[in-house]
């Protein structure tokens, strides 16, 4: 599967749920009117991950992430903001992969731009840079007695990073004035590392 259609796969199921959502809420609530989504934030996120190129073959992973940012929620209901992400990323899986490479933890920076609307309910995108750490064990050749060798490993790690441009889309949902859910949708194109799509439900505290 390409890295073009897994990540239009995430992507328009996330927008299909989005719609579903706000088209509720606008029949519901009507036009935004608080600022619910104005100000600091924390919260967390976890969902699956999807390798979309490169050399490793992995299946689906698990992936959480914490959540830092701020937003500016403008009169006309558009929000502005910037936001950071650290988080685990699992993979890629090392079924095919003699190395075994591991990707021991990511980040992301990013800027946000959406549109409240039905008092509860935001739509966003994202755009940014973000990277990942990657782990792989190393191996020694050792003689197997019958005149070849094979390789074991030496109990050593070597690590490296990379990183690349992220685009991400979401829906935010507020609950109360202080707490909202989110359903998002992100993709990281990095340099040295296959490149990632990350679906995520996450929670949101604003303060």
């Amino acid at each position: 599967m390409t890295k073009a259609t897994i990540y239009l796969a995430s992507a328009g199921l996330a927008s299909l749920m989005f719609a579903s959502a706000a088209s509720a809420d606008a029949d519901t609530y009507g036009n935004a009117s608080e600022n619910r989504f104005d100000g600091f934030y924390a919260g967390a996120e976890a969902g699956a991950t999807f390798a979309t190129s490169g050399i490793y073959d992995w299946d689906t992973g698990f992936q959480y992430s914490a959540i830092v940012g701020y937003r500016w929620q403008q009169p006309s209901n558009w929000v502005f903001g910037l936001e950071g992400t650290f988080g685990n990323p699992e993979g890629p899986n090392p079924d095919i992969s003699f190395f075994d490479p591991k990707y021991s933890y990511d980040w992301s920076a990013v800027a946000t731009a959406g549109y409240a609307f039905g008092n509860k309910g935001l739509l966003f995108a994202k755009v940014g840079w973000s990277g990942v750490h990657i782990s792989t064990p190393l191996y020694q050749a050792v003689p197997n007695g019958s005149g070849g060798t094979t390789f074991e490993p030496t109990g050593e790690r070597a690590h490296s990073s990379a990183d690349g441009l992220r685009l991400g889309v979401g829906y935010e949902h507020a609950m109360t004035d202080s707490i909202s859910l989110r359903l998002s949708a992100d993709y990281s194109n990095f340099d040295a590392a296959p490149s990632m799509v990350k679906t995520s439900l996450g929670v949101i505290f604003k303060f």
